[in-house]
């Protein structure tokens, strides 16, 4: 557990943009670090928090009486200290990005300069990585591209899915905004940044629909899964029938000559092995 001595960090005036999920924990973890937060720019989500059981932003900015909304602002007056960024859904403009009196700083889950832009958990489940981390940067005009400050990893699990990867990441972001306050405070760099990471960037994550051919991968489809779950789902075909796979539960290898799907809990054979998951036919 992380012990912090509160009356050695100073107190900073913080604009905060971020989403529920990792915007919501990035809000408490400010909060409670005595932090002051002048603003909150956020979204209107439509349904609960479809990735792991979080407070929405704005019921954490209404309990501590903060000003949020969901608008981008146009400009900021002299008395922000900060701009923090967890998990926003649009581009903020230079103008924005340079008015702070000690800079805007954005948290990333993934192990920058890998895995840039939008969904960076889907992709890395998708791609079947092993690791993955998130990232504390200086932003700049270009996204995800400025100086690397800090990182942290953690070992993707075989059961994971985007859900609990992403709950995973939201969570690590408590020691790297200690480090923020480090490095504003004492103007250093830190060791924990992570060599030998390839820079690549993926489009926004689309749902995807899988017909499931006879030599079709079971091992691909459990990483098709594991990226789509809890949310959206994975839709998938079997002859003229449409599934939609919600999570994700077991991959096991081994060899199979046939497939079928069962109701409630799901199994999917193929020649690689067999899929287990949660379902239901559409």
């Amino acid at each position: 557990m992380i012990v912090i001595n509160l009356e050695s960090v100073m107190n900073y005036k913080i604009a905060l943009f971020g989403l529920t999920g990792f915007g919501s924990i990035m809000l408490q973890y400010l909060l409670d670090l005595g932090q002051d937060i002048v603003h909150v720019y956020t979204r209107e989500e439509k349904i609960p928090h479809p990735y792991f059981p979080v407070r929405s932003v704005e019921d954490i900015a209404r309990q501590y009486a903060i000003a949020y909304s969901y608008d981008r602002p146009d400009h900021f007056d002299e008395t922000i200290d900060l701009i923090i960024c967890a998990s926003y859904h649009r581009v903020l403009p230079e103008e924005i990005l340079t008015a702070p009196k000690r800079g805007a700083f954005n948290f990333h889950p993934s192990l920058l300069p890998g895995y840039k832009g939008a969904a960076p958990t889907k992709y890395s489940l998708l791609l079947g990585e092993h690791k993955s981390g998130v990232s504390l940067h200086e932003m700049s005009d270009k996204v995800d591209s400025g100086y690397v400050i800090s990182q942290y990893s953690v070992e993707i699990e075989n059961y994971y899915d985007d859900g609990l990867l992403r709950q995973q990441l939201a969570e690590l972001q408590y020691p790297l905004v200690l480090d923020l306050f480090d490095y504003l405070d004492n103007d250093h760099g830190f060791p924990n940044r992570i060599a030998g990471i390839k820079e690549c960037n993926f489009p926004p994550f689309q749902q995807l629909t899988i017909d499931l051919q006879d030599n079709y991968s079971i091992e691909a489809l459990s990483r098709q899964l594991r990226a789509s779950s809890p949310f959206p789902g994975l839709r998938v075909k079997l002859g003229e029938r449409y599934y939609l796979l919600k999570k994700f539960i077991e991959f096991s290898p081994g060899e199979y000559d046939f497939r079928f799907i069962e109701t409630g809990v799901i199994s999917i054979y193929g020649a690689d092995g067999v899929l287990y998951c949660v379902g239901y036919r559409i």
